[in-house]
Order: C-alpha cells, then structure tokens, then sequence
C-alpha cells in the first residue's frame, strides 16, 4: 500500500468497511458508516507514518482503532512499546500488535432472531 492514489484508496476503504461491518456488526451499527470511514482514514495515515503501510499492517491499526480508541498508539503502553521498538520490522510489530485485537462478542438476542 506504499503511496496510494486516490482510486486505490477508496477501494480499499470499501473493502475495510465491508471487512468491519461483517467482523463487527454491533460497533458498525452503533458509529455508522461516516464515522466509521473517518476513523479508516485517520487510522491509514497514523499507520503509515508509524512504518506499517502493507495491508495487514494498515488493517491491524484500523481495528485496534476501533477496539481501543483512535488514539490506541498513544494510550495503550502495550501499543506505544510495540510501535516505537526500532529494532522490530515492520512485519514483527503488526504480528505483536494482532494479538491485541479482539473478536467483538456476539449478541444472543441477534442470533436467536436468525433462527
């Protein structure tokens, strides 16, 4: 995802949001699809400039985003630790960082009307 241009961008933001609407249904509801993409584009440029500009890097930063806060970086010590340890690649730190990310539970009373 090195520089994206606008096109590309927007495409993956489509696919984020789909991505988040169907990992995290509740908290999509509860925000809404414009905060939702706002928290999107915050959450790619923060990645960026903290080095993690693949896909997986960007994806891991928008959840944490959502789970935490869009300031997770700043206020989890776990998060800062990760993302400011100059000797881990790019690659290390989104692994330490997805272990942080945490299914969101499922809501029983949405379940039993499925059935």
């Amino acid at each position: 995802m090195q520089v994206l241009n606008e096109s590309r961008q927007r495409h993956f933001e489509a696919r984020a949001i789909d991505y988040l609407k169907s990992k995290y249904p509740g908290n999509y509801r509860r925000r809404g699809a414009d905060q939702i993409l706002q928290l999107i584009r915050k959450a790619i440029d923060k990645a960026k400039r903290a080095g993690l500009d693949s896909e997986a890097g960007v994806i891991a930063y928008i959840e944490l985003s959502l789970i935490y806060g869009e300031n997770f970086d700043q206020h989890e010590a776990w998060a800062y630790y990760i993302i400011h340890q100059s000797e881990l690649d790019p690659e290390a730190k989104i692994g330490r960082l997805e272990n942080y990310i945490v299914p969101e539970p499922v809501d029983q009373s949405l379940e039993a009307q499925k059935e």
